[in-house]
């Protein structure tokens, strides 16, 4: 999961499905579920006109150092949109229709597409929940954020941030 930050308290290492602060978001097959429910091609297309680009790994491209051309081959495997794999990585991790996997989303702007990280959350939000996600939207404004995050009491949700419309065709943790 790639550029949605989840704010919480620390891992526990010795037992990663316990998640950050116990949130579900912090279990890597949550996360990958999450992250194969996105269609980014529908959002490239219907948000940034076609010219987004998807990277293998977000945020890192052939140019730097260290890349591993090896990435872009595991990718869709990995990372693409795949409906119906989403669903079988939330019920391998314990999450289906009598227990479904519950967090909220913040539907705020950052000021880097004048709002549009309000439509792109809520166009992902419609993808988590076709999977099985109960996801809550959250308007609450910045401010109010900020305290959350800075105290540590915002668990369990996701929220845009970036600057590059790159960046927001995928999630991040």
């Amino acid at each position: 999961f790639r550029r949605v930050l989840f704010r919480s308290g620390l891992v526990d290492l010795n037992d990663p499905k316990k998640g950050i602060d116990n949130s579900p978001l912090g279990n890597p097959l949550v996360r990958k579920a999450l992250d194969k429910a996105i269609n980014r091609d529908e959002m490239n297309k219907a948000f940034l006109g076609g010219k987004g680009k998807v990277y293998a790994p977000v945020h890192y491209s052939p140019q730097y150092p260290g890349w591993d051309s090896s990435w872009e081959k595991r990718y869709q495997e990995e990372f693409g949109y795949d409906p119906a794999a989403a669903r079988k990585l939330l019920a391998d991790a314990g999450y289906g229709p009598n227990n479904p996997l519950s967090f909220s989303a913040d539907v705020n702007a950052t000021g880097s597409l004048q709002g549009g990280e309000a439509d792109m959350m809520e166009a992902m939000a419609g993808y988590w929940r076709a999977v099985g996600a109960n996801v809550t939207l959250d308007q609450s404004d910045g401010a109010t954020l900020n305290n959350l995050d800075r105290n540590r009491t915002h668990n369990n949700h996701v929220r845009i941030r970036g600057s590059s419309s790159s960046q927001y065709l995928a999630v991040w943790v």
